[in-house]
C-alpha cells in the first residue's frame, strides 16, 4: 500500500505500463484507458485528482496493465488516515461532464439577456424624456422670441441634468455588452478538464440562478491557476461557499 504520489507516480509510470485506471470501493472514478496514446492523459488525471483536497479520504485502488487485455495488477493507494478510513463510510461519487463551450454559452446567455433587459427599461425612459422635451418645447407659443438668458439657462439645466446620467447609463450598459460579446470570441481554454475541474463547472453552473454567487465563483474559477489555488481562494473569499463545493464535489 503507498500513501505517498511521488512514489505512486514512480511505480505506475516506470515505462512498463500502458493502461491504467482509478477506483474507491469498488466504484470507478477513471476508466482504464484501451489506448496507449491515452495512458498520460489517464495518469495525469489519477495524480491531480489524488492530491486535490476535495477528493474524499480512502483506500483507492489503481489498476495498470502493459495491454488492456491483460489482467490488470493492483496497487492500493492511502489518502487520509488509516483510523479515520475505519470509522467512516465513503459515499458515491456521481460524475456528469459540461464542456467549457456549454458552460460559457449558459453564462454569457444569461448576461447577455440581462443586459437587453436594462437596455429595453433605459429606452423606454428615453421615450419619456423625448416627450418632455417636446412637451417643453410646445410651450414656448412664440418661435421667434428669445427667452430671457436665464430662462434659458433654467430649460437647458433641466434637460441635460434629466437627460445625461440617462445617457451615461446607456453607453456603460452597451459597453459591457460589447467586453461580454468580445469575451465569448475568445479561445476557450483547458480543453480538456480534469475529473475535478468538471465537477467544479457544474457545482458553478448550478449557481445559475444566484447570479451574486455565479459571478463570485465564475471570476475566482478564471483567476485561478489551478485547482488547489482556486479551493484556496475560494476559502479565503466565503469559507460556507467553499464548504458546499467541496461536499458537492464528494457527494
Amino acid at each position: 500500500m503507498i500513501n505517498n504520489i511521488e512514489d505512486l507516480n514512480k511505480k505506475i509510470n516506470c515505462g512498463i505500463f500502458n493502461c491504467v485506471g482509478l477506483s474507491i470501493n469498488d466504484r470507478q472514478i477513471i476508466a482504464r484507458n484501451v489506448k496507449k496514446t491515452d495512458f498520460d492523459k489517464n495518469i495525469n488525471e489519477i495524480i491531480q485528482y489524488l492530491s486535490s483536497p476535495y477528493t474524499e479520504e480512502g483506500l483507492y485502488t489503481i489498476f495498470h496493465s502493459v495491454q488492456y487485455r491483460n489482467k490488470p495488477e493492483i496497487t492500493q493507494f492511502l489518502k487520509g488516515k488509516e483510523k479515520k478510513l475505519m470509522n467512516e463510510q465513503n459515499k458515491p461519487l456521481i460524475y456528469s461532464v459540461d464542456s467549457a463551450i456549454e458552460k460559457d454559452v449558459r453564462y454569457y446567455t444569461y448576461i447577455i439577456e440581462d443586459l437587453k433587459n436594462k437596455i429595453a427599461d433605459l429606452e423606454d425612459e428615453n421615450e419619456i424624456l423625448i416627450e418632455q422635451i417636446e412637451t417643453l418645447k410646445n410651450e414656448k407659443t412664440n418661435l421667434s422670441e428669445v427667452p430671457p438668458e436665464s430662462e434659458f439657462k433654467s430649460i437647458l439645466s433641466e434637460v441635460l441634468s434629466a437627460g445625461l446620467p440617462l445617457l451615461d447609463k446607456y453607453f456603460e450598459l452597451q459597453k459591457e455588452k460589447n467586453i461580454i460579446l468580445s469575451n465569448q470570441q475568445r479561445p476557450k481554454l483547458k480543453p480538456n478538464k480534469s475529473v475535478i475541474e468538471q465537477k467544479i463547472e457544474k457545482f458553478i453552473n448550478q449557481k445559475i440562478n444566484e447570479p451574486e454567487t455565479f459571478n463570485k465563483l465564475t471570476a475566482i474559477y478564471y483567476n485561478s491557476n489551478n485547482i488547489q489555488q482556486f479551493a484556496e481562494k475560494l476559502k479565503e473569499n466565503d469559507e460556507q461557499l467553499y464548504n458546499e463545493c467541496r461536499t458537492a464535489i464528494n457527494s
